[in-house]
């Protein structure tokens, strides 16, 4: 199987360490703890290395998929960023915000999210989104994409302040314009359910 195949396979047996070995027959098995303290420092560098060697080659097969002409590439790369909790996605995956999953005969019996899986993927990351959110609030006219960003702050930041933050950025913009745009985007910022996706698609895990 190629790559892509792999990547959709990972999602439908479940991510985290499984879904590196699935992506690359080569990579180190996992070890245990009590295996690593018994290692050497040389032996345990070495191992580290590795780790490290898989993880770059897992963010860069997940950064291109994110561009994939296959929807499902890119809804499971979306969904393994935001697993991983990968800090440096956030800019990539607001530029996704909007990505749709839409169900097919291959996703009906295992979803792993729900519609919007860049913004299940951000909610996961936390923190770090909240700023390019906010970019997106100032900047962005479109309505349907401006919404999916309110509701990232929303979830990261919860309902006592999450309009704080926006109302605060609003204060401290210095362009009429973005600040327009983030006081209007106050009213948006609210609970409630994520646009109807699949009924057993995997929760968000703040």
């Amino acid at each position: 199987m190629n790559a892509r195949s792999l990547l959709i396979v990972a999602v439908l047996v479940g991510a985290g360490v499984g879904a590196n070995h699935l992506l690359f027959g080569d990579a180190p098995a996992p070890i245990d703890l009590k295996t690593l303290q018994r290692l050497t420092a040389n032996n345990l560098e070495e191992q580290l290395k590795l780790f490290e060697n898989e993880r770059a080659r897992t963010r860069a097969i997940l950064f291109q998929s994110l561009a994939d002409e296959n929807l499902e590439v890119r809804c499971a790369a979306a969904f393994l960023l935001g697993y991983y909790r990968d800090e440096d996605a956030v800019h990539s995956l607001g530029q996704h915000l909007t990505l749709e999953y839409k169900s097919d005969r291959l996703w009906k019996r295992l979803p792993r999210y729900g519609t919007y899986p860049a913004v299940e993927a951000l909610v996961r990351i936390g923190k770090p989104s909240v700023r390019e959110m906010l970019r997106i609030l100032e900047t962005s006219d479109d309505a349907h994409e401006r919404a999916l960003a309110a509701r990232v702050i929303y979830y990261v930041e919860g309902d006592d302040l999450a309009r704080l933050v926006v109302g605060f950025a609003a204060e401290r913009q210095k362009d009429p314009a973005k600040k327009e745009k983030l006081l209007a985007a106050i009213p948006l910022v609210r609970g409630g359910e994520f646009p109807a996706g699949p009924k057993n698609a995997a929760p968000v895990e703040k």
